[in-house]
């Protein structure tokens, strides 16, 4: 019953257009929302969106909590969408849900049908940047949807965001929740040169610092993403410490195709596939991670 209401919904959406249908009167649910009516408030959600590197930092937080041995559902934009998670939760009801954790990449077309019970208690902003305009028509309309994810926060309401972005800053007015900056204190502040992360988050009692030295993945954009990720780790309130944190650090690897080593030819060429660099600072970040190498560049697809 439940697919089929989704298979109609779906066909409602591209018959219609997502603005009529919203404008009709109607009730409608997002995907996120569908699925959250029925997961646990026990499960924690912890949330990422932004314009590049969701799937990276999800990934990240993914790694982390099952080598420290919590149970996580990792999904949503990514891949499997959360509706796994509340199947699971149906198929297999009982007093202690198989996870403890949803970690959830959320997208900026997710987030535009207004959600009441997903009620994330880390929600995560990466950054901003010129994306899907097409669909969003300004930066402004763009960055107020992204800024939904902070609508219906609980527990400790950690909400990550860049420092210095105006368009997030005028988004998140009259959103309550206790504000962390990814670049600033109170939040994180990466030195890329040291390799660590420094940690100050009072009003979630974090201040910390973590050891970058062992990661073993490729470009320095992450040790951002490797941070952020530690830091809404701890914003979970879940026992995890940063000593523990520490002890993943060398695990982490990237999704696929994202700064990705795939070749070393006999002639000493070593072929990146970072075709998952689908805008200009997305691709601009991946070659500076090249820089003082000598690089031969395959640039292609829809041009932005």
């Amino acid at each position: 019953m439940w697919m089929l209401w989704l298979f109609l919904l779906e066909f409602q959406l591209k018959a219609t257009g997502l603005a009529c249908l919203l404008q009709s009167g109607k009730r409608v649910m997002s995907e996120l929302d569908f699925a959250a009516q029925v997961i646990p408030r026990s499960i924690k959600i912890l949330a990422v969106t932004g314009t590049n590197g969701k799937s990276t930092v999800v990934t990240f937080v993914g790694q982390m909590l099952n080598h420290l041995g919590i149970e996580a559902f990792v999904g949503g934009n990514l891949g499997n969408p959360l509706s796994e998670a509340a199947f699971h939760c149906i198929a297999l009801p009982s007093s202690k849900p198989k996870f403890q954790v949803a970690v959830v990449e959320v997208s900026s077309y997710q987030m535009e049908i207004p959600n009441k019970y997903f009620c994330p208690t880390v929600s995560v902003v990466l950054n901003l940047t010129p994306d899907h305009l097409e669909r969003h028509k300004t930066m402004k309309n763009y960055a107020l949807t992204k800024c939904h994810l902070f609508s219906h926060m609980v527990n400790t309401k950690l909400g990550l965001l860049p420092f210095g972005n105006q368009h997030l800053n005028e988004a998140i007015k009259g959103h309550r929740f206790n504000l962390a900056w990814i670049g600033a204190f109170p939040g994180v502040k990466i030195d890329t040169e040291a390799k660590t992360a420094s940690f100050e988050v009072p009003a979630v009692g974090v201040v910390s610092q973590l050891q970058l030295h062992n990661m073993k993945v490729m470009g320095r954009h992450n040790y951002h993403n490797a941070a952020v990720a530690a830091l809404s780790v701890l914003g979970l309130d879940i026992g995890v410490d940063v000593e523990a944190l520490n002890s993943t650090i060398e695990i982490l690897r990237t999704p696929p195709h994202r700064m990705q080593i795939v070749h070393r030819d006999i002639q000493g060429v070593t072929w990146v596939d970072d075709s998952k660099a689908t805008n200009l600072e997305a691709t601009c970040t991946g070659l500076m991670d090249l820089k003082g190498h000598k690089c031969v560049i395959l640039l292609g697809g829809q041009a932005k």
